[in-house]
């Protein structure tokens, strides 16, 4: 009986517990965290807080991105098992997130295997556009 007991106390205690999300943190310890992150991880992280339409965390998102110095964005900064996984589809989204024509200069993909080329139009667009200017 007082095995039973127990066990209906924990699955009660576990009915109650408080679920809390990383975005739920303060702006400044997400920036914060950020800056302990490799460019190419700061941009992903960026990106996975940003989630679909929530205001908040796109507000949160640009914050992580405006604190960091974008003019080179270099893959080689991030384990190679990450790099490998990325695709076309990943990279097209880091850039297209960014403001690209202002602040990423160089870009290097050291490692990123699986890039064919097609997520990188958006970028090659826009060097070829201030070029122009």
């Amino acid at each position: 009986m007082d095995e039973s007991n127990k066990r209906q106390r924990t699955t009660t205690s576990n009915n109650n517990e408080l679920h809390i999300a990383i975005t739920d943190l303060p702006d400044g310890l997400l920036v914060g965290i950020s800056s302990y992150l490799a460019k190419p991880s700061v941009a992903l992280f960026a990106i996975a807080i940003r989630g679909p339409n929530n205001s908040q965390q796109i507000e949160t998102s640009r914050a992580i991105i405006s604190s960091t110095n974008w003019k080179v964005l270099d893959f080689s900064d991030v384990e190679k098992s990450l790099a490998a996984k990325l695709s076309d589809n990943d990279i097209a989204k880091i850039l297209r997130y960014f403001d690209v024509h202002s602040k990423l200069t160089v870009l290097k993909l050291a490692g990123c295997v699986n890039i064919t080329g097609s997520g990188l139009i958006y970028y090659v667009l826009h060097l070829q556009y201030n070029r122009l200017i």
